[in-house]
């Protein structure tokens, strides 16, 4: 009986130890997956940023409040609008700005441009 609980324990520890590498492997490409991600938002923010030097600093300033503002209450949200074109980032802003900064229509907005893309 003790070599039969000694073999059973061996084989337990074995099992235990693949399903661990593996839920790391997963994790690490979870990792992997995000990281480029969100280098690729990062890469299409700094494009669009570059390519629309003609907006007014008004403006300029009113997209940064508002990203500022979305950023601090919906989090998730913001990281959706990062991936947004920039012609649709200031359509869901001046959305904001018109609609007495309610953000609940910023984001139904927003979500709408996104899904539809």
């Amino acid at each position: 009986m003790g070599k039969f609980f000694r073999s059973l324990v061996l084989v337990l520890l074995a099992f235990t130890g693949t399903v661990a590498v593996a839920a790391e492997v997963d994790y690490l490409n979870e990792l992997n997956a995000e990281a480029e991600s969100e280098a690729s938002a990062s890469a299409n923010e700094g494009a669009n940023s570059a390519s629309h030097k003609n907006i007014s600093d008004a403006k300029i300033k009113q997209k940064k409040d508002f990203e500022m503002a979305l950023n601090n209450k919906l989090p998730s949200t913001y990281k959706l609008y990062k991936r947004l074109p920039f012609e649709q980032k200031m359509v869901v802003v001046e959305t904001y700005l018109s609609n007495n900064k309610r953000m609940p229509v910023a984001t139904s907005l927003m979500f709408d441009l996104y899904f539809k893309n």
